[in-house]
């Protein structure tokens, strides 16, 4: 029997990639917050730079503050979507990803400007690229970049 944790997303992602680096895994109620981060940024990001490499998702609070991250994370899958569909529970989600082409910069660039073709959309969860020495952060949260 397969396990449901591997099952693919999207066309080339699986949940399990998501999962947090303690051992956490990410909670089935916020699937949907991860295939729609994979849907909107990952699958088209891949499709422009080749396959692309997920180095954080989902982040325990006990990880997120291991790493440092922010106490108010995208990645701990708690934020909610920006004008999200009423009665919807999905949530924002985030990941910090490499792809086989390319360097942050220009990934960070490609994610402007796929954001800036889609702008009714940004309001919707299609909004935080963040761009680091080795990878980018790309979440569905409100529209904000930022440098590392």
């Amino acid at each position: 029997m397969m396990d449901a944790r591997r099952t693919l997303l999207t066309a080339h992602f699986r949940l399990s990639e998501f999962d947090s680096h303690d051992g956490a895994l990410v909670r089935g109620a916020d699937e949907g917050a991860i295939a729609h981060l994979c849907e909107w940024w990952l699958e088209p990001l891949r499709a422009f730079f080749g396959p692309v490499t997920v180095h954080s998702g989902y982040r325990s609070t006990a990880h997120n503050f291991a790493v440092g991250g922010a106490k108010r994370s995208v990645h701990l899958l708690r934020t909610p979507l920006p004008r999200r569909p009423r009665g919807s529970a999905v949530k924002a989600a985030a990941a910090d990803v490499s792809c086989a082409t390319g360097n942050p910069a220009m990934w960070a660039e490609w994610a402007r400007q796929h954001r800036a073709a889609h702008p009714h959309l940004g309001p919707r969860g299609r909004g935080g690229i963040g761009v680091y020495r080795t990878f980018v952060h790309l979440d569905t949260a409100g529209n904000r970049g930022w440098s590392a």
